[in-house]
């Protein structure tokens, strides 16, 4: 019985179309947010409408963040068919949709309504600055 590996695992960088794809079929986020000069990753709801990542939350670090207009990272990330793993993180200036805004976001973020509905918050984030890598580790396998 032998052993064969090939490198230890693939990498390459998405497109921007890659990474578009892939935070179109996301169903969640980290917010990820600077509180006392430290990063913190808050998990919230999410959704692509057009060049906006829409979030629901009701965490009081990423609201403030909104209401700032501070700069925000997404980072989603999950599984390929293939047994590879992609990542995206987009980031930009966040702000608070006014409540006379959000239904011209729907039904492309329906989604996010029932969240809405229990008391969340929804932010917007252009994609100012998206990237993506897709990483494969390759397991080394039993030739016979």
């Amino acid at each position: 019985m032998a052993l064969r590996t090939s490198r230890r695992f693939d990498r390459h960088e998405l497109t921007s179309q890659e990474c578009r794809h892939y935070l179109q079929e996301a169903e969640f986020a980290r917010v990820i947010v600077s509180i006392r000069c430290l990063p913190a990753a808050h998990l919230a709801r999410s959704a692509l409408v057009g060049d906006t990542l829409l979030i629901a939350s009701d965490e009081e670090s990423v609201v403030t963040a909104a209401e700032r207009g501070d700069i925000v990272t997404l980072q989603i990330d999950g599984p390929t068919p293939d047994g590879g793993t992609w990542t995206v993180q987009a980031t930009g200036m966040s702000w608070l949709v006014a409540p006379d805004d959000i239904a011209s976001y729907f039904p492309t973020a329906d989604a996010l309504l029932p969240y809405l509905e229990q008391g969340a918050t929804l932010l917007a984030v252009p994609l100012t600055l998206i990237r993506g890598d897709y990483v494969r580790w390759n397991i080394p396998h039993t030739v016979q």
